[in-house]
């Protein structure tokens, strides 16, 4: 037992006196920025879009006035009625004391409205914009909570039973509001219209307009472009 005592007292002393150990460091993140310069290059090619000519003819009410002649109108009720009455270039009175010329026309049934013809490239990109507001009712008392307007784009003439390819939202109450949609053209010749939800509810718009969208590069493009996804 005595010749233990100094070999427990030396393994005590060796390895109380033994190195320290060393701190845990904490691993550094290596930046690549070869890789960063890459995607900063990707992030820079951005485009933008500016618009091509007006596709749509007498696509503003305000060009007109109340006297305009009906049978004048490129554009051409979605029920082949013969009503040509029922589309006309109107007053729409948004409050007591201000007003501005409006396209309307009786949808005599829900879906339908007032639609023109354009000329379109197949493949092509575009975007169809308009100022809404809502349906006026059937006795024009400037009540344009009856139903809802909206604009719609198609590949064929419109009927009643047709379903767009592309529609905006669906607008109602007298606050005017700007709708936009793009569209690929899948024709040559495409069909733009004005709608209304409800029938004999008269849908209303300012204007209406669909436009080519000619790609831009964001460093390279002129003024007034637009955003695009193209």
């Amino acid at each position: 037992m005595k010749r233990l005592i100094p070999i427990l007292i030396s393994i005590l002393v060796f390895i109380g006196c033994g190195e320290d150990k060393p701190e845990k460091k904490t691993p550094q993140v290596v930046i690549d920025k070869s890789r960063l310069q890459a995607d900063d290059e990707i992030n820079a090619t951005v485009y933008v879009c500016s618009l091509g000519d007006e596709l749509v003819r007498d696509g503003n009410a305000s060009k007109f006035d109340t006297t305009y002649d009906q049978t004048n109108l490129v554009w051409k009720m979605t029920l082949d009625t013969g009503k040509n009455k029922d589309l006309k270039v109107d007053e729409c009175n948004l409050t007591s004391t201000y007003s501005r010329l409006c396209f309307q026309v009786n949808p005599e049934e829900p879906g339908t409205g007032m639609y023109q013809e354009i000329s379109t490239e197949t493949g092509k990109r575009y975007r169809v914009m308009a100022e809404l507001i809502g349906a006026d009712n059937v006795g024009h008392q400037e009540d344009f909570t009856q139903g809802r307007s909206y604009v719609s784009i198609e590949d064929s003439k419109p009927k009643k039973t047709s379903q767009p390819l592309k529609y905006s939202e669906l607008v109602i109450g007298n606050i005017p509001k700007k709708v936009a949609f793009d569209f690929n053209a899948t024709k040559e010749t495409m069909y733009v219209q004005l709608r209304g939800n409800t029938a004999f509810a008269y849908p209303s718009a300012f204007y209406i307009s669909v436009r080519e969208l000619i790609l831009h590069e964001r460093a390279n493009a002129p003024e007034n472009t637009v955003e695009c996804n193209l």
